[in-house]
């Protein structure tokens, strides 16, 4: 008689791509075995000694089996914005110190000739120019960031959601695919990791993000 205080194992089907269950691991724990944190040996170069950095790696079938999408799509063009800053603090401290904007022009010895106002341009055109950057900078930058706010906010209130019906997932390596267990009336399906995708994230309220995201 087996021991009343033996937890059974858990019931494993078999994949209903290739009928095997030799190669099948829940969805959680590929994801986990996926992102590691390595170290990297760094070679010594004329400025610094040779060190070690750590770097955090992922895996892509790791990413293709996240409960959620990490960044919010299209947060590239708030990138845009540092160079435009780099010009806008560039020209203006280019114009302030060759215009003399804040400190006036140097009072000339005393017999020294004195030339007329057309000798000292003030070179207000580069603080157009920065001000420009400094406009086009912000209207790309705070898009940006109040989408990256929606985003977390989103993914935030409804991943709970999307973790419950993903934990339940498992993955077949040997055919690549991701299948639910069968409940009466739905049989277990392969799906491809799209499709994976899009039915946990659409459980969480973000569907609309998986579309978006790259696929293996």
């Amino acid at each position: 008689m087996a021991d009343e205080g033996a937890t059974a194992a858990p019931l494993l089907h078999p994949c209903p791509s290739c009928g095997r269950t030799d190669r099948i691991s829940g969805v959680p724990a590929v994801y986990v075995a996926g992102r590691n944190h390595v170290n990297v040996l760094v070679p010594r170069t004329d400025d610094r000694m040779e060190h070690t950095e750590t770097h955090f790696v992922t895996t892509a079938l790791s990413n293709a089996l996240a409960p959620a999408p990490t960044t919010p799509p299209g947060l590239w063009t708030g990138c845009l914005s540092i160079p435009l800053l780099v010009v806008a603090i560039g020209t203006f401290i280019g114009g302030a110190t060759s215009g003399h904007w804040f400190g006036g022009y140097p009072v000339p010895p005393a017999g020294a000739a004195v030339f007329p106002d057309e000798a000292h341009p003030d070179y207000a055109y580069l603080g157009v120019i920065s001000l420009l950057a400094l406009v086009a900078a912000a209207s790309l930058i705070l898009p940006a960031v109040f989408r990256w706010i929606a985003f977390r906010r989103l993914v935030e209130a409804g991943r709970p959601a999307a973790e419950r019906l993903w934990s339940r997932a498992w993955y077949c390596g040997r055919c690549g695919t991701v299948h639910f267990p069968p409940r009466p009336g739905y049989p277990a399906q392969p799906l491809t990791f799209g499709d994976f995708r899009a039915v946990v994230w659409a459980a969480g309220g973000y569907g609309h993000l998986a579309r978006r995201h790259h696929t293996l």
